[in-house]
């Protein structure tokens, strides 16, 4: 289970590394054949607290703040951070390197609007993207004139070198005299609204809100006692959760049978996309309609269900 972590303010980021990473993405980005990217401080999870294993603007920028943007393109570098880490960022960073570029000053599809040169392929990783937060870079990329490339898989994954394993700590149950409603009734609840939606099926991409719906925690992630996992609801019958089973507790692995399928990822990072995207093709082979949040459902699996006709 999760435990306490204070916070530290002794940076562990190697500012002294940037410039190397920076030449090595940018070779990685030349293979794909594209331009540049755009880098979020996210995961597919789009949550606030992210692990080691997925921060990949810390690795390449040593930017230890909670909140930023990375645009990288074959001649210059930019970080974008709020006012709270506008000092900070200038203090971490090497500066020859990368250029911070305060929010308040500029956005990043408008510096991206100024800077990208026209006809240029912008890569970004659908997976780091909700369908609402890629619409201003779309806008950007339709006004200015260059192309906004999906990339296939991440291009960190060859260029990282001993990069943290993917989290994987015990999940455990939360007590119904803590949740004050049974799983069951949550999720019957839940169907109830996908019908009237008239959907057939919903992605829950939220880790907090897939961990209420099955009243389970775990401590996947610093400061949020969290499994870091997707469940797909159909309007009827059993749920599917993606996550290992070596990782639940026994009497939580026997409640969590009678109320949902357990999926075991089998795919690296472990955190069950792969084997959700199968499900989603095949649904979406059917015809059926998938109902996503675009604030936090990663745009790659509406682009699944969309390119596979559901």
């Amino acid at each position: 289970m999760s435990h306490a972590l204070f916070q530290k303010f002794s940076s562990e980021s190697r500012p002294d590394l940037s410039a190397r990473r920076i030449a090595a993405l940018r070779e990685e980005l030349a293979r794909r054949k594209v331009d540049g990217l755009l880098l979020p401080r996210a995961d597919i999870f789009q949550g606030e607290y992210i692990p080691a294993s997925e921060n990949r603007l810390n690795w390449l920028t040593a930017f230890t703040g909670s909140a930023g943007f990375a645009i990288v393109l074959k001649s210059r570098a930019a970080l974008f951070v709020d006012g709270r880490y506008t000092v900070q960022a200038r203090q971490e960073i090497d500066r020859k390197a990368i250029k911070v570029v305060p929010l308040a000053e500029k956005n990043p599809d408008e510096w991206l609007r100024e800077n990208a040169r026209a006809k240029a392929r912008i890569g970004y990783d659908p997976a780091l993207f909700t369908a609402r937060g890629l619409k201003r870079f779309e806008l950007a990329a339709a006004s200015a004139g260059f192309d906004l490339v999906a990339l296939d898989g991440d291009p960190f994954a060859p260029i990282w070198e001993g990069r943290p394993a993917a989290p994987a700590t015990p999940v455990v149950d939360h007590p119904l005299s803590h949740a004050g409603e049974d799983a069951a009734d949550k999720i019957a609840r839940l169907q109830a609204r996908i019908a009237g939606d008239k959907a057939g099926a919903l992605v829950v991409s939220e880790c907090p809100s897939l961990n209420w719906l099955f009243n389970i925690r775990a401590g996947d992630v610093p400061h949020l006692p969290i499994l870091r996992a997707f469940a797909l609801v159909p309007r009827e019958g059993k749920p599917t959760l993606f996550v290992d089973p070596a990782r639940l507790e026994p009497a939580l692995a026997t409640r969590l049978a009678a109320l949902c399928d357990i999926v075991t990822p089998r795919v690296a990072p472990g955190d069950g996309r792969s084997e959700l995207i199968a499900m989603l093709e095949a649904l979406a082979r059917e015809g059926t309609r998938i109902r996503l949040d675009e604030d936090t459902a990663a745009s790659h699996f509406a682009a699944v269900i969309e390119k596979g006709g559901g």
